[in-house]
Formats: C-alpha cells, structure tokens, sequence
C-alpha cells in the first residue's frame, strides 16, 4: 500500500474517532434518531468519497493516457506522412515512399488490363487439336487497371463473379503461391476465349485460341492447382529479372539478375537465350551483336531529346513506340521534350545506345564510363504467335512425312509381296529352264541318233540302188 492509502485510511480512523466522541458527548441532547442519522450520514460521506476518489483517479489516469496518445497520434502522423511522402532531407528515401513507389507500380501496371487471380484449374479436354479448360472463379480475385486520367487509388480487389466477359480473349498463366503467401504466375499456358461463364456455379469454360503446345498439355495434365488470367499480355523489362532488393550500380545498370529463377524460367530454352538475360546490364563481349552493345555514359551538360512520335493512336492500334522508341501510345505521350540536367541525375550516368552514344561523346555532350549489354526486349504475344505458327507448321509437316511414309511404307510392302511373287516365279522358271534343258538334252540325243540311222538308212538306200541297178543291168542284157 502506498502513502496515500495510508493516510486515506488514517483519516478515516480519526474521523470515526472524532464522530464516536461527539456522538457520546451529544447523545442525551440530540437523541437516538440524530444519532443514527448522522452515523448514516457520515458513511455515506465516506462512501461517496471513496467514489469521488475513484473517479478522480481514473479521471488523471485516463487524462494522461489521452495526452500520451494525442502526442503518439502526432508522431504516428508524421511517421505515415514520412512514409507516404519520405522525407524532404533525404530524396532516396523520398524515392522509396509509399506514394512514389505506388505511383512506379501504377506505371507498371497500366498496360497490363485486368488481371483474375486464383482461379481453381477443373479440368481440360481436347477438341480436335485444342484444348478446353474449365475453371473454378469462387476464390478469384480481379484487379482493375489502374486509370491514368484518375489518379485516385484503385478499388480493393473483389470476388470475380460476374467479371469475366464472355467471348474476351485472356491469357493463362499457372500460378504458385510463394513463401509470402503471394500467388505469383510460373508458366504460361497460352491464350484462351472465354466460351461460357456459369454464374450460379461460379465458373468459367475457355477454349484455346491455338493448337494447344505439348508442354501445354503436359503441364495441364500433371495439375495446376490455380491460374493467373490477364487481359494484356505482360510485356517485357529489364528490371523484371534482377533480384528482389538489388539496385543498379556501375557493374550491372539493371541491377543484379537473379541466376536462379532465371535458370528455372527458361528451363529447356538455348543457351544464348539464357545468357543474354544473365547478361543484361552488365559487360558486352565481342561477339555480342551492335544492337545488345550498349555504353554507360556520363552527362557533361544538358541533353534534350523529343520522345513523342509524330503518331498518335492507342496501343492497340499502333503499338507503344515506333522503330526509333518514341511514344506512340496516347497514355505514354508527355506532350513536351525531356531534359536531361546532370545536376538531377544520380552520378549524371545514363545508359545509350552505342551509335547514338558516339554521337554525344563526339559533340561534347557526355562522356563514356563503360560498355553495357542491353538484352532487346520481346514481344512476348508476337513470340509466343509465332512458336504457335511454327510448332502449327511442324506439326503439319509432321502429318505430310508421315502421311508420305505411310504410302512410301505401303509401296515397300507391295513391292516385298511383288518380290516375293516373283521370286517364287523365278523358282517355277528354273525349275521350267532346267526340264527345258533336259528335254533339249533328251532331243539332241534323239536327233543324233536319228542322224545316224539317216546315214546308216541311206547308206543301205545306196547299196540297195546300186543292187537293183545291177540286177537292172543284167536282166537287160540278158534280155537282148
């Protein structure tokens, strides 16, 4: 007990002291009831002390707790400003604020369109050389593009339900959750139309715009717990490869690339692929093509470039940039040139193409610190169009070979039974050559002995003739 409790119940000793001694000394003047009414009075004057002192301390208590909470709600409120908005002292954490970084991922988002996530993988059937798939949308989520004539925050994601067109072309990516509990898109599936959406099941029918790929079906048939399906292809960058929380230095611009997923990314992919991701942002080799070569230069003065093109359509229609890499999308135009100021720049580096960079080296304009190796980035629809065009034309030249093989094998066998045939011909005509040969035999024995009875027969002829001649003879001269 403290000295306060001490002395709270010391007066009240006294006090009762106080009250039993006057009560004593007045009871015959004031009488019983007087008495009793004021032994009442006095508790409850104790008692409603005790209430006022409770009240008062919960009352300087809960004062204090206010004051400390106003003055924490004071800092946590600079504290979320700093957060949102960095601080003014330090631009590279202003950089890395909520508002700034928000604004880099509405920027990365924009041309992506909507995106489903988590849908349930039900099954998949073949129609023809096509593939079917049917998906579970209870648990999927969609995220709206974000609008950049609105640059109030996008709405929360919500169920799918109704929000997936039918007849929009969608592409399927398997998706895996990571160790953050984060379901993140590993593979592509390909593109698919959505042919019929159940709304009281939940779930959606997609037919494949293409020849469904055997790694395609592979995939499908070893099981896809849950896809990602986009309405715009994700493009190409180069930051997209390099490890989470690396930055860019004077050894690799794009930051470090993550080997590891790389490697598992492009498994199966040739080795000059692989290596043109692992090598982006970092030293060119000899052999590397002009347009992958690259230089880090170094701002001298001020630079201004005119990044809109002369064309003006949407992406879709146009593309986002023309062969010289200005803008053609309306969402990309600045609507004015850009100016480099060294002064702005970190270390005043940036990274240009080698023939423009020797432009700005021999104007005096920038210096060159290094060579870069810039991977070009991919169309990864057009690609993808054309693997599908090709693996269409393979696999209709597959059909010729084998349809050729097919007649070319059939040929063989009748060829084999003609053979056969007239193999078994062939042993009928020898055998036929060799009684030929003996009749042949039998006869030029036969003619020979005829022969010989021809002589011997006109042999005997001549004597006959000669015998009866000279019996001819005789009888004539004997008749004379």
């Amino acid at each position: 007990m403290g000295l306060g409790g001490i002395l709270f119940i010391l007066a009240i000793l006294v006090s009762l002291i106080l009250l039993i001694v006057f009560a004593v000394k007045s009871a015959r003047q004031a009488g019983a009831f007087n008495i009793v009414m004021i032994c009442i009075l006095f508790i409850e004057c104790w008692v409603f002390m005790v209430f006022i002192a409770g009240v008062h301390k919960h009352r300087v208590s809960a004062t204090k707790d206010a004051k400390k909470e106003t003055e924490r709600l004071a800092t946590l409120n600079v504290e979320v400003t700093r957060l949102q908005m960095g601080s003014a002292s330090d631009p590279e954490e202003a950089l890395e604020a909520v508002i700034p970084v928000q604004g880099k991922l509405d920027r990365i988002a924009i041309d992506r369109g909507r995106v489903w996530r988590q849908a349930t993988f039900i099954k998949h059937s073949k129609v023809g050389d096509k593939v079917q798939v049917q998906l579970s949308l209870q648990s999927a989520q969609v995220s709206q593009p974000v609008d950049p004539s609105n640059p109030a925050p996008a709405a929360p994601p919500v169920t799918a339900g109704r929000s997936l067109p039918q007849n929009i072309v969608l592409y399927g990516f398997h998706e895996q959750v990571d160790a953050e509990g984060r379901p993140l898109p590993v593979f592509y599936l390909g593109e698919y139309k959505v042919s019929a959406v159940d709304d009281a099941a939940g779930s959606a029918t997609l037919e494949g715009t293409q020849a469904c790929l055997p790694q395609h079906e592979a995939r499908m048939a070893q099981g896809t717990e849950s896809w990602t399906l986009y309405e715009l292809l994700p493009i190409d960058s180069h930051t997209a490869f390099s490890a989470p929380g690396s930055t860019p230095t004077a050894d690799g611009v794009f930051g470090r690339p993550e080997e590891d997923k790389i490697n598992e990314l492009l498994a199966g992919a040739p080795p000059e692929v692989i290596k043109s991701y692992l090598q982006d942002g970092l030293t060119p080799s000899e052999s590397d093509p002009p347009e992958s070569r690259w230089a880090l230069l170094k701002l001298l003065k001020e630079l201004t470039k005119d990044v809109d093109s002369e064309q003006n359509a949407a992406a879709g229609q146009g593309g986002y940039f023309d062969n010289i890499g200005r803008s053609i999308d309306i969402r990309l135009r600045r609507g004015e040139p850009v100016v480099l100021d060294p002064s702005s720049i970190k270390d005043n580096l940036v990274v240009v193409i080698d023939s423009e960079a020797k432009k700005l080296i021999a104007d005096g304009t920038a210096e060159q610190e290094r060579p870069v190796y810039v991977r070009p980035l991919n169309d990864y629809e057009e690609l993808f169009n054309i693997y599908a065009g090709r693996g269409y034309d393979l696999s209709e030249k597959i059909k010729y070979f084998q349809h050729n093989t097919q007649l070319v094998e059939q040929a063989n066998t009748i060829a084999q039974t003609m053979i056969a045939e007239r193999q078994q011909e062939k042993q009928l005509l020898e055998s036929d050559l060799r009684n030929y040969k003996k009749e042949i035999e039998i006869l030029n024995s036969t003619l020979a002995e005829i022969a010989a009875q021809e002589v011997a027969l006109k042999k005997e002829l001549s004597r006959m003739y000669q015998e009866i001649q000279g019996q001819r003879d005789r009888l004539v001269s004997t008749g004379r």
